[in-house]
């Protein structure tokens, strides 16, 4: 009885988004789950140029494709973010931004992948975001990404 009534919760979420973002939950839902297992067992960098390929194969495509007037790279996000929080075990970060970056590229639009640390009341805080034109996306309203140590961004190779 419990599943059910967590079922119908995430259900109600799913529905309560604004079309936009629903039309982007199956590829998200489906991106998550190969990024995932690849990240383990292939690594960032095999995963993430896997996915920045298949984004470019996938943005050829006409099926599911919008307006740029219609759509925005929150829209993107918010569908990560809710079919992240629907799948248990995908809430991490890192698996949460290559998602929304293959997404992103699917559209055309160039993004950043962030990898920061801190120390945090005495233990180490890694987080991994994505920056679309300088900005942090997707990140909660007021949050210091400054303070994190960034590391040169994910995919550029060293001078």
């Amino acid at each position: 009885m419990a599943m059910i009534r967590v079922l119908r919760r995430k259900l109600r979420t799913w529905a309560a988004q604004p079309r936009r973002v629903r039309s982007e939950l199956p590829l998200a839902l489906c991106t998550l789950v190969i990024a995932q297992p690849m990240l383990k067992f292939c690594g960032l960098r095999v995963t993430q140029r896997w996915l920045d390929r298949g984004a470019g194969l996938a943005g050829k495509l006409r099926f599911g494709r919008r307006r740029r007037s219609e759509w925005s790279a929150e829209d993107s996000a918010q569908a990560v973010k809710v079919a992240a929080d629907a799948l248990p075990g995908f809430r991490r970060c890192l698996t949460r931004s290559l998602a929304t970056r293959f997404l992103l590229l699917r559209r055309g639009i160039e993004s950043e992948l962030l990898l920061g640390a801190r120390r945090a009341g005495g233990e180490l805080d890694a987080h991994a975001w994505l920056q679309v034109d300088g900005e942090p996306l997707g990140e909660q309203p007021g949050a210091d990404m400054k303070a994190f140590e960034r590391s040169r961004p994910v995919g550029t190779e060293r001078a």
